[in-house]
């Protein structure tokens, strides 16, 4: 008499539905989480900065460690971008022109 083994019976079934399952093609879902961590490889291609100038600038750049893993949020990235911005020379301008009037 062969020992009937119920482990078997469903391994073969769940082969069976992940077979027709990765037949369907459906991507995955994309919902990007405001609160979700992102890779340095992943703040790399957000910053548009090469990984090596990541791990450089590793001190000014808004991160989170865990052990040794470098862990980012995408909109801290995005303010930290945005706080190097220059001002175009028009602004600059504008900006002495308005305190000149208010010194006046």
């Amino acid at each position: 008499m062969t020992d009937y083994n119920p482990f078997n019976e469903i391994d073969k079934r769940l082969q069976r539905i992940e077979g027709f399952l990765s037949k369907l093609n459906i991507p995955e879902k994309q919902v990007e989480n405001p609160l979700s961590y992102v890779s340095i490889e992943d703040a790399a291609k957000i910053v548009n900065l090469p990984r090596t100038t990541i791990y450089k600038k590793i001190k000014d750049i808004p991160h989170y460690k865990h052990g040794r893993s470098l862990m980012f949020k995408p909109d801290e990235l995005i303010k930290w971008v945005e706080s190097y911005r220059v001002k175009p020379r028009s602004e600059i301008q504008d900006k002495v022109i308005e305190n000149l009037q208010r010194v006046s």
